[in-house]
């Protein structure tokens, strides 16, 4: 039996991870999705253990309307029968035979209605957006406010928004999500795409530039495509081939009752891109505290030092709007320290300056 298999089985075994199905809650919401983050195995197995427990409860739901259901069930126990010689507590055994006839079931038929290339259903989604270490940034003022990502992106949050991301991006997917409205410029990286989520909805990106609205009580969905191409589906359905828009297209989705309407843009004002004087970092001898401080204000990140071994570190550079890791990398090579970063934090270490 593959690992993944094992995988699953194990899940379909587990009454704690049965009754989550059945009936989620918040904490058992967080736990899954922590599970299901540790690795793509673990995500999938997820996923294709709670739809085969939710397709047994549909299938227990016929069986009561249907009597020779129980021949079928009688049979797959049969065919199984050999599997079922370990000690399993009693109060999981009932449900063991029906987990293990799903997989008999699933395995026949070559878990083809498993298959289709879709991440871990919205519940698991949810979940895995309240465990990822995010920070939440609000527009309380009356113009736009510029936020840079740690990947170079840029964000033009409107007044009234708000937006939720890893202060760090080190996942396979770089991932935003947004309240309200906002104009997104993407720096490119075809090897992590860009995701923002808004009212259920998904636009899916590689660098590009375009705007989300997400400010309608309907659920309505607006996004328009300045450059480049961008995809859009629900996450519900987690299609990313959906809907594809090209520049100058739009389209307005309602989530609740899964409509759209795709149309050329009308209003210009959509994707004209915002007025924007680019960030620059120039010192000049200027003590790398000082240099360290600006980058957290600036990334809302945590930036880890000794204070002691670095203050008498001064540095004289000039960088502009590259990745944050760049910006440290530029660092710390000036000051000969060596750094890690992970999804929350970047820790400096440092021998110190003469």
């Amino acid at each position: 039996m593959t690992n993944n298999n094992l995988l699953l089985n194990e899940l379909l075994q587990n009454d704690d991870f049965v009754a989550w199905v059945f009936s989620p809650t918040e904490a058992g919401n967080i736990y899954w999705a922590n599970y299901a983050t540790a690795s793509d195995a673990h995500a999938n197995a997820v996923e294709k253990a709670r739809k085969l427990t939710l397709l047994f409860r549909e299938s227990h739901a016929t069986e009561e309307q249907d009597s020779n259901s129980n021949d079928i069930w009688n049979r797959i126990e049969q065919s199984i029968h050999s599997q079922a010689n370990k000690t399993i507590p009693i109060h999981r055994k009932k449900w063991w035979w029906a987990a293990a006839g799903i997989a008999v079931i699933a395995s026949t038929m070559g878990y083809y209605f498993l298959q289709k290339t879709a991440p871990v259903s919205l519940v698991i989604n949810t979940a895995v957006k309240e465990a990822k270490h995010l920070i939440e940034r609000k527009n309380s003022s009356g113009k736009d406010e510029i936020i840079l990502l740690s990947d170079g992106s840029r964000v033009f949050l409107a007044p009234g928004s708000a937006l939720k991301s890893q202060p760090i991006f080190n996942d396979s997917t770089r991932e935003v999500y947004l309240e309200g409205e906002a104009f997104f410029e993407i720096a490119k990286d075809p090897q992590h795409p860009f995701l923002v989520h808004a009212h259920n909805i998904v636009t899916r990106v590689l660098g590009t530039s375009f705007r989300v609205n997400a400010r309608s009580a309907s659920n309505d969905v607006t996004v328009a495509v300045r450059t480049g191409k961008v995809a859009v589906f629900t996450e519900k359905e987690n299609d990313p081939g959906k809907m594809v828009l090209l520049p100058n297209q739009q389209v307005v989705i309602n989530a609740s009752n899964n409509t759209a309407v795709k149309t050329a843009v009308q209003d210009t004002l959509l994707i004209k891109q915002p007025n924007y004087k680019p960030l620059s970092f120039e010192y000049e001898d200027a003590p790398l505290i000082t240099v360290l401080n600006d980058l957290q204000a600036t990334y809302h990140v945590q930036i880890n030092y000794n204070k002691d071994k670095i203050t008498n570190c001064r540095i004289t550079t000039s960088i502009g709007e590259e990745p944050l890791s760049d910006k440290i990398r530029i660092i710390c090579s000036a000051i000969n320290a060596t750094y890690t970063i992970d999804e929350s934090s970047v820790t400096i270490l440092s021998q110190g300056c003469d």
